[in-house]
C-alpha cells in the first residue's frame, strides 16, 4: 500500500488485512523509534523481510528507497492511493491536529505529534509540508513503476474508489 501522507494508507491496509484475514505491517511503526529516531537501516530491512516471509500479508508505507528492489521481488500487487494533493494534505492536517490535541501516542514509542510542528518550515519536521511537497515525487515514482508492468497495480484516485475497492473485498 503506497501513497502520499494523508492518503489513508494505514487505514486501508488495515481494512484489507481484516477483510482477507492476513497480517498487516505499518512500516512507520518499525521505522520510528522513541524520540523520533530512525531505526538502523539494516535492522529495518531485516524486520521488513522477516515479515514478508509470510505467505500472505499487506504492508503500508513509502520506504521503497530504503528497501530497494528486493521488496519488489516479494510483492505481487501494489495498491496506490493516488488522491489529489489537496485532499491528502487536508487529511494530514486534520490528523495532525487531532493527534496533537488528544496526545495520541504513535506506535508504542512515546512519540507524539505536536501542533508546533505545523509552523516548522522544514518538511522533515512538518508532516503537512511533507505531504504537500512530496506528493508529486511519489506520483512520479509510482507512475514509473506502474509503467514497467512488473507488478499488478490497483490505482485508487478518490475516496469513492477506495470504498468501492474495499466493498469488493468483502
Amino acid at each position: 500500500m503506497v501513497g502520499s501522507s494523508g492518503s489513508g494508507k494505514t487505514t486501508v491496509a488495515s481494512a484489507i488485512a481484516e477483510r482477507l484475514g492476513i497480517a498487516h505491517l505499518e512500516l512507520d511503526a518499525i521505522h520510528h523509534l522513541p524520540g523520533w529516531r530512525e531505526r538502523d537501516h539494516d535492522e529495518f530491512r531485516q524486520l521488513v523481510f522477516e515479515f514478508a516471509a509470510r505467505p500472505r500479508w499487506v504492508m503500508d508505507g513509502n520506504y521503497g528507497g530504503r528497501l530497494g528492489d528486493r521488496l519488489d521481488d516479494l510483492v505481487d500487487t501494489y495498491v496506490w492511493l493516488d488522491l489529489p494533493r489537496w485532499q491528502a494534505t487536508t487529511a494530514t492536517l486534520a490528523r495532525t491536529i487531532r493527534r496533537s490535541l488528544t496526545r495520541e501516542e504513535l506506535w508504542g514509542t512515546g512519540n507524539r505529534e505536536r501542533l508546533t510542528s505545523l509552523v516548522r518550515s522544514n518538511p522533515v519536521d512538518n508532516i503537512v509540508l511533507w505531504s504537500w511537497t512530496r506528493h508529486d515525487s511519489y506520483r512520479d515514482r509510482y507512475e514509473t513503476k506502474l509503467r514497467t508492468g512488473q507488478h499488478r497495480w490497483i490505482r485508487l484516485r478518490s475516496r469513492r474508489e477506495v470504498k468501492r475497492f474495499l466493498d469488493e473485498l468483502g
